[in-house]
């Protein structure tokens, strides 16, 4: 995206009018979410492109069925021809730059009833920001990036902050129930929740045991419990409806109330000081970030230093005239290995500040060379990937196919880790591949999340072990397992024999290289320290 224009470029851009042709796959889907979970800023024009795509279909069918539509649409489909959409998205655009409300181009034609529009339930709200959050029992945790539709948040302690795609901000306090139904209204069921209402939402609804709060574009906080809910208003004016047969009770800034379970109101003077506003979440999470990373520096210092370190890169420090990146190695007899950097770009890494190496185009990659012979490795390193697609993503690759060689990659097509080397029964034989992958990793812990990796071999033990966020998800038992040798070889890439496409897309922030296996609780304290969330 670009700083003269609200419409996306490049991939973004061909999804989203692929989506509105709905002609999206179920892994065209997933990519675009992981897009939208990495930019916000992409999020939220999402939203406001499909308002005005949603709009501009309804300015007359005539406009549609005038082109030729295909006849191989599925049932169900948006009915929008492939040129007609490039030209709606390019008028969505122009009306964002004009400023002009998705909400006036919905007005019904003469005659005609209201449609309701709703934004697409897969994409209501993105989580900006969790705090020390602890989820009820059987709860899947939210993290941040993840896109929410209609669903339902439970959760004991903790803070949870909300980007609705309408532009609510909102702030959950726990113990909370709290539900979203739509892209306009939720439902409390207990819980404090602050809310700021732009003017562009219209209007934003919150429904609770004992009646629904109406809001105007305001700022507002709500303390729901089984027997009461108190409003509280800090700006603007809402309205709280305890029935449909009662007179609304209307509250205006520095004013609040406490609902009854019978809908009678007792004002009060509002207190801002209950609530923990969007703001103030802001700055909890900038200092939990700073204080996270230098509690990661702290961590990192005795992996830098291991006995056992044969090569250790955070992409911190990066000499632009040579464009190499310094490893690190505990042995002060051994140069430190070095890393070529060739067409990847340093970006930010896990928090802001933190530099890690983004991977985009088929050539990037880091090229680096690890002498030496080896009867045990741990490999790990953390990832944020990008896309998923039925290949090979080379994480650390040998040149070749060398007897020893080391090829440690994400198989897209399966979603499994995997550790392959070469063999050779006889001197005179060729090498033959040996590969030992993990289970099934669930796409949504890959993609667009910071994801922990690591696999462990032991040539004496005979085992390889994979690891996610310090979690083992495959071990398999090897016979006569040979020694390794990493040589010359590629972080994020493959200099493969073959023509085939190995590059890794997605941003890689941190990778060590151990001469020894790693315990499961070695690792799961280098994932727990390195979590920036």
């Amino acid at each position: 995206m670009n700083a003269t224009s609200p419409f996306p470029n490049g991939r973004p851009q061909e999804l989203i009018l692929r989506w509105c042709d709905d002609r999206l796959t179920d892994e065209e889907m997933v990519e675009l979410e992981s897009l939208l979970r990495q930019d916000p800023a992409l999020a939220q024009v999402f939203a406001e492109l499909t308002h005005v795509n949603a709009a501009l279909e309804n300015l007359g069918p005539s406009l549609s069925q005038s082109a030729s539509l295909s006849t191989s649409a599925r049932p169900g489909s948006r009915l929008i021809p492939w040129p007609l959409a490039q030209h709606l998205l390019a008028a969505a655009a122009a009306i964002l730059l004009l400023g002009i409300p998705a909400g006036v181009l919905l007005l019904p034609r003469a005659g005609e009833p209201p449609e309701a529009l709703t934004v697409p339930p897969r994409t209501l709200a993105v989580v900006n920001h969790i705090l020390d959050a602890t989820w009820s029992h059987g709860e899947t945790p939210l993290r941040p990036g993840d896109l929410i539709g209609p669903s339902r948040i439970r959760f004991e302690a903790g803070l949870v902050q909300l980007q609705f795609f309408n532009g609510v901000q909102a702030v959950i306090e726990g113990p909370a129930d709290f539900e979203i139904l739509s892209a306009e209204e939720s439902f409390c069921h207990q819980g404090r929740f602050h809310a700021i209402v732009p003017p562009q939402a219209d209007s934003f609804r919150v429904r609770t045991n004992q009646g629904e709060l109406i809001d105007f574009g305001t700022e507002f906080g709500l303390d729901v419990k089984p027997e009461s809910a108190e409003i509280h208003v800090f700006d603007g004016e809402v309205a709280f409806q305890a029935g449909a047969d009662q007179v609304p009770t209307r509250l205006g800034v520095g004013r609040a109330a406490i609902i009854a379970s019978d809908g009678s109101a007792k004002p009060k003077e509002a207190n801002a000081n209950l609530f923990a506003s969007y703001r103030e979440v802001n700055q909890m999470q900038a200092m939990s970030t700073e204080k996270r990373l230098a509690e990661w520096y702290q961590s990192s210092l005795f992996w830098r230093t291991h006995p056992a370190g044969i090569a250790y890169f955070d992409f911190e420090e990066k000499d632009y005239l040579s464009s190499t990146f310094r490893g690190e190695t505990a042995s002060p007899y051994r140069d430190p290995i070095s890393g070529l950097l060739v067409g990847a770009e340093v970006g930010q890494g896990r928090w802001p500040g933190k530099a890690g190496l983004s991977f985009t185009r088929t050539s990037d990659r880091v090229r680096i060379n690890v002498p030496g012979t080896h009867r045990a490795l741990t490999l790990a390193a953390w990832v944020r990937v990008g896309n998923l697609a039925s290949r090979r993503y080379g994480l650390l690759m040998s040149d070749g196919d060398r007897e020893g060689a080391v090829h440690w990659c994400l198989d897209g097509a399966t979603g499994r880790l995997s550790f392959e080397t070469n063999t050779a029964s006889q001197p005179e034989a060729s090498a033959t591949p040996l590969a030992f992958r993990s289970g099934s990793i669930n796409r949504s812990e890959l993609l667009g999340q910071w994801a922990f990796l690591a696999t462990c071999y032991d040539a004496e033990r005979g085992t390889a072990e994979h690891y996610l966020n310090g979690r083992l998800i495959g071990h398999a038992l090897i016979h006569l397992a040979p020694s390794v040798r990493i040589g010359v070889a590629d972080i994020g890439n493959w200099n493969s024999p073959s023509s085939k496409d190995h590059h890794f897309e997605g941003v890689i922030d941190e990778l060590m290289v151990f001469s020894i296996r790693l315990s499961e609780d070695q690792l799961e304290g280098i994932a727990a320290s390195g979590r920036p969330y």
